[in-house]
């Protein structure tokens, strides 16, 4: 059996994976990436970039190449209340100052490992991990492919294979997950009446429910709508538009429309492991933590991981060490992420009279004060103690 080796074995050819083997093959090291699919489809992920992960996205030098397979700039953020809406400039109103990106998911997949391989790193795809065995060296990889199996010597392993992650469970990551689960559906349409310069998003607090439109250009986006519990009329395009109308959505945005491509619903909560690095095997993106999709942060989150691990892994020869500074720092801004969308989900989709109060009333100290209510979700979460205080600053409770 052929026994190869690498500095680096990366487990997961998207996002995350992809942007990690360029990041390290362009700093000379080898970088065997290996994904499971030999094209990557269309599914239900997300795709919008908010600012914080276009920053991330243009330090690890990718913006070029996504933004060349069709990705579309978004300056403003438009949120609705009932029929009206404010739109945000987002590029002069937030930290990094640039635009939010949105995108089709499997393009800028294929972007990401085409610039994977031109850096440098050795590409296979159809390739199934059957085992990983750690020695004292690293790890040795059991992988199939079409030409048989064989066992691959890697100095250092990274799980990147997602939010079902098979990875994460054989290598003795304990998952933790929030109760709540919701319910995330999208669809592709053409001929959609909306300002194609900004993302859009409806809240109804009475049903629970969020419904988002990211242009992908003039007349042509991604629509997801979210639900607190399962429903069939998700199961169609008629009723994934009519679960939008009754999030809010005007009518004359859709009346035009033609849905194209994939309809699907997934279910997704707050998933994740504390400390994603141990043993010679570090987790990033979806692996190593998935937030409640209401909220947007999945792609910026990824990319702050690869940036992370890339940094911390070329600033110590130590890579045990590195591996665990990248997962402190992780920790950090994880859980900063994961409070905020724990306060907007009680405070906006919460339902009741109860409800209702503490909303306008924390939303009426907010116009006066806009510190009251962190800038997470757009800036990112860097320079934010969302502690007792703030929280109670968030709700008006001080």
């Amino acid at each position: 059996m052929a026994v190869d080796r690498y500095d680096f074995a990366i487990i997961g050819g998207g996002i995350g994976g992809a942007a990690f083997g360029k990041a390290m093959a362009e700093r000379g090291a080898s970088v065997l990436v290996l994904e499971r699919t030999k094209t990557f489809a269309d599914r239900i992920r997300g795709e919008w970039i908010a600012p914080w992960g276009v920053a991330e996205l243009k330090e690890l030098g990718l913006y070029d190449a996504v933004m060349e397979r069709g990705a579309h700039e978004l300056p403003g953020f438009t949120r609705y209340s009932g029929r009206s809406g404010t739109r945000r400039d987002i590029v002069a109103s937030a930290r990094p100052g640039i635009p939010a990106v949105s995108f089709f998911h499997p393009d800028a997949q294929e972007a990401i490992l085409n610039a994977a391989l031109a850096a440098g790193a050795t590409v296979e795809r159809g390739a199934v991990v059957q085992d990983v065995r750690r020695t004292p060296g690293g790890a040795v990889l059991s992988v199939r492919t079409g030409g048989g199996d064989r066992d691959v010597n890697a100095r250092f392993v990274v799980a990147a294979d997602g939010r079902d992650s098979t990875m994460r469970g054989s290598a003795g990551f304990e998952i933790r997950r929030s109760p709540a689960v919701r319910y995330t559906a999208g669809l592709m349409f053409e001929g959609i009446d909306i300002d194609a310069t900004s993302a859009h998003m409806w809240i109804n607090p009475g049903i629970g429910s969020v419904a988002y439109l990211f242009p992908h250009g003039p007349g042509v986006g991604r629509a997801f709508v979210v639900l607190g519990e399962r429903s069939e009329s998700l199961e169609t395009p008629e009723g994934f538009v009519m679960e939008c109308l009754r999030a809010g959505v005007r009518r004359d945005v859709y009346r035009a429309a033609k849905p194209i491509g994939l309809l699907a619903t997934v279910a997704a909560s707050d998933r994740w492991v504390d400390h994603p690095y141990h043993d010679g095997v570090a987790l990033i993106g979806d692996a190593a933590g998935t937030s409640d999709p209401t909220w947007g942060q999945g792609i910026a989150t990824t990319l702050r991981d690869v940036r992370l691990l890339r940094d911390a892994l070329g600033g110590d020869d130590d890579l045990d060490r590195a591996g665990h500074a990248y997962a402190d720092l992780h920790d950090l801004f994880w859980q900063t992420v994961l409070e905020l969308e724990s306060w907007a989900t009680t405070l906006m989709l919460e339902a009741g009279p109860e409800a209702d109060a503490r909303r306008r009333h924390a939303m009426g100290l907010w116009k006066d004060d806009h510190s009251r209510s962190p800038d997470v979700l757009i800036s990112g979460p860097d320079g934010y103690v969302l502690d007792e205080p703030a929280r109670h600053r968030y709700f008006g409770e001080d």
